[in-house]
């Protein structure tokens, strides 16, 4: 297979063996020497000791990507073999199981019963905390560790875990030494279309997979626990076969556990992916009659009557408390940024200068709206918390009017420069001029009023107000100003750091990072639990909260007429720099939203998906089945995802994690076999072959024990590994561990979505 990562389409994903390090994880030393032919020198050489780190009695928790099926989650799991995605790729083989085959890694994924551990542990996983120092000491005369030897930055202070197991289950269960290689592979995509949390342009990842299905039980309302521990073999290599000897008085092999977690197995289906998915859009209506409106932003108003207030609530507004300034208690209609329908755009003169200036009053109810105001008054207070933004906003307006003021005095004094303002900046007019008027009559005007000087005739203005005023209003004119390219390329380049510093920032607050999540969602009862919620982002709130963000740098009345004047080409850079924001953490060329397109929409979920499928892969389509653009993509919260697009999807798609994909069998116990060329497309789906039996071990499992661990020996008649190379024609030879996962796979689940329209 190739190994181009970079060049994976997004959606698609790419199977490897394995990645095995240059160098392994260890202790080595480096030895020189050196001899000189004819001198006796004696010894001349030197030694140096090194360490190739990597993870050895313990991982961090963020290495672990995600983990199938989901921590704490109950569902349907009894035909699917648990497995774990690790961030860190090389993880399985940087260390040696076997010097001769570098291929076969050092970790392996058992699941067990509570029931079947042995030892004191109190954790739901069973899991015993010692220390590298307590372990590596002398065990109980029934206990079997395997002998480590460990690396030069370990210590015996290191905490770590480790998981007792019965020596006759660890024979039972655990994968035979030819079997592990099957069972962890690589696997690499693009991150095109999920959620923004440490995002790189390609993914990629190790994935260790279980030999054994979870115990299921159909009289337990809870489900049936699993346990699920991430152990290593480093020092069990004589040791993984059917009948391995631990030696007299040994009943009980302790580990090193990793990772470990637990999980919960009914036949019940209202807890898995398409349960879930499926549950959100139910819960809104009967089954056959499901009402899509519902899925709008907005609180039921369907059994008030006709009216304001059904009105107001069926906008997306709620009803808050609201203390006057004179003491009166009373309430207030207030709607965050996301509206269940396109806003008009609220015709205001100019920006917002205050928060009273954007409050909304409705005289015909006398109920105040409070929307813009609150708004405003989160951008004023984000603004004044970053030190930052303030120092390089108020540094850009200094910078900026400096470049208008020039401008438009070289405009004034030499119209000649009205259509070269890159050369007017450049040049010294304003001394070029002086000079002339020296060669010329200037002493002539020596004591006359300044108004003749200027060429005024009413003995008050100057000819720049003359010709402001001819322009319309001081504002307006500025505004024509600063709209002409060539000036707003002289602003860019004179005031480049400081436009860019914000410029970034705002495009930030633009995508509501930082904004808190109850200014977003007022009540909790707009975005219930196992809920999806549809909306629009409303541009007079974003613009009421730009306006409190711009207000930190306005010291004057001047400042503010060059803010209102600069707001447009603001704006547009912002809209660049947010329409970039995604794709240069993905490390992609950016381009901005299609033409025509004015609007952004989008929806939360809230629900056990997001923290069950954090790599949920989520992508919008228009009417003729083109991608949106997405803007933000982000885990709010552990249960909340939010995503912005760049106009509103006529359909969504919701997929299972491709890093994540299930491994196991289907309903009737089988596994869909699948080309692996040449001949056929890689991946055709071809023949099923039986693995189960009504939810009971059948073909190509272990037959000496019951406990539902499938037989990947590939020299075994009755293997897998052998079923699979017979069903396919080919030799079992040429099936290596991403080959096997190819077939084990069960397809990602998706879920379509039309939003209301």
């Amino acid at each position: 297979m190739a190994n181009d990562f970079n060049s994976i389409p997004v959606g698609d994903i790419q199977f490897l063996d394995n990645l095995i390090p240059a160098l392994g994880a260890g202790s080595y030393t480096i030895q020189v020497s050196q001899t000189l032919t004819g001198i006796n020198t004696g010894a001349i050489g030197a030694t140096q000791r090194f360490a190739v780190a990597a993870p050895q009695v313990s991982i961090d928790p963020t290495d672990v990507n995600s983990t199938f099926p989901p921590q704490n989650l109950t569902g349907m799991y009894g035909d699917v073999l648990p497995h774990i995605v690790l961030n860190l790729a090389l993880l399985p083989w940087e260390r040696a199981m076997d010097n001769n085959d570098k291929t076969i890694p050092w970790l392996a994924l058992l699941v067990f019963a509570p029931n079947e551990l042995s030892g004191t542990s109190t954790l739901p996983t069973m899991a015993n905390a010692t220390t590298v120092g307590a372990y590596t000491a002398a065990p109980p005369a029934n206990i079997f560790r395997p002998t480590i030897h460990l690396d030069l930055d370990v210590t015996g202070a290191n905490a770590m875990n480790t998981v007792q197991i019965p020596v006759t289950l660890f024979n039972q269960i655990a994968p035979r030494k030819n079997e592990l290689k099957f069972l962890s592979h690589v696997r690499a995509l693009n991150m095109g279309d999920k959620a923004v949390d440490d995002l790189t342009g390609t993914g990629v990842y190790s994935v260790v997979v279980a030999n054994r299905f979870p115990e299921a039980s159909v009289s337990d309302p809870l489900g049936q626990q699993n346990i699920v521990h991430l152990v290593s073999l480093e020092g069990m290599g004589n040791y993984l076969s059917a009948n391995a000897s631990f030696g007299a008085g040994k009943d009980t092999v302790e580990l090193i556990s990793l990772y470990s977690w637990t999980f919960r197995t009914l036949p019940d289906p209202s807890a898995d992916f398409q349960g879930l998915m499926q549950g959100m859009v139910a819960a809104e209506g009967a089954a056959t009659a499901q009402v899509p409106a519902n899925l709008w932003m907005r609180l039921d108003s369907s059994s008030l009557p006709s009216g304001p207030a059904k009105d107001r609530l069926a906008g997306g507004y709620v009803p808050l408390n609201y203390l006057t300034r004179s003491g009166e208690q009373t309430y207030a209609w207030y709607r965050g940024p996301f509206a269940p329908i396109l806003p008009a755009s609220f015709a205001s003169p100019g920006q917002f200068q205050t928060s009273d200036a954007a409050i909304v009053y409705d005289a015909t109810n006398g109920i105040f709206d409070m929307s813009l105001a609150a708004s405003w008054q989160v951008g004023r207070a984000m603004a004044l918390a970053s030190t930052s933004f303030g120092v390089n906003l108020l540094s850009l307006w200094r910078t900026a009017g400096r470049v208008v003021d020039r401008v438009q005095h070289l405009r004034t004094l030499v119209p000649a420069q009205n259509t070269s303002v890159a050369s007017a900046m450049k040049g010294n007019l304003i001394s070029t001029y002086f000079d002339k008027l020296l060669r010329g009559d200037v002493l002539a005007h020596l004591g006359q009023p300044a108004n003749e000087v200027h060429g005024g005739g009413d003995g008050a203005k100057t000819q720049a107000v003359l010709n402001a005023k001819a322009n319309g209003t001081l504002l307006a004119s500025m505004q024509q100003l600063v709209a002409d390219p060539e000036v707003q390329a002289a602003i860019a380049q004179a005031s480049a750091p400081e436009l860019l510093q914000v410029v970034n920032w705002l495009s930030q607050l633009a995508l509501l990072y930082g904004v808190p999540f109850n200014n977003i969602v007022a009540d909790a009862r707009l975005l219930p639990e196992e809920s999806l919620r549809f909306f629009y982002l409303d541009a007079n709130w974003m613009g009421a909260l730009r306006d409190g963000a711009l207000s930190i740098g306005q010291q004057s009345s001047r400042d503010v007429t060059y803010s209102q004047a600069a707001r447009s080409f603001i704006d547009g850079a912002i809209d660049k720099a947010m329409a970039a924001h995604r794709s240069t953490l993905l490390g992609e060329d950016s381009e901005p939203g299609a033409d025509g397109i004015t609007h952004i929409s989008g929806f939360l979920m809230r629900s056990a998906i997001v923290s069950g499928w954090p790599g949920l892969s989520v992508q919008g389509l228009d009417a003729a089945g083109n991608p949106l653009k997405v803007l933000r993509q982000d885990h709010v919260a552990d249960n909340v995802l939010l995503v912005l697009f760049w106009g509103s999807p006529a359909k969504l798609l919701f997929t299972e994690p491709q890093e994540g994909f299930r491994f196991g069998v289907n309903q009737n116990g089988q596994i869909q076999m699948r080309s692996l060329g040449p001949g056929e497309t890689l991946g055709d789906p071809l023949m099923e072959i039986h693995i189960r039996y009504n939810g009971t071990d059948g073909g190509c499992m272990r037959t000496d024990t019951q406990g539902r661990v499938l037989n990947i020996d590939p020299t075994s008649a009755t293997g897998l590994v052998q079923a699979i190379a017979a069903n396919l024609r080919i030799s079992e030879s040429t099936i290596g561990p991403a080959a096997f996962a190819l077939q084990m796979v069960n397809a990602p689940m998706q879920q379509t979505f039309n939003p209301p329209a």
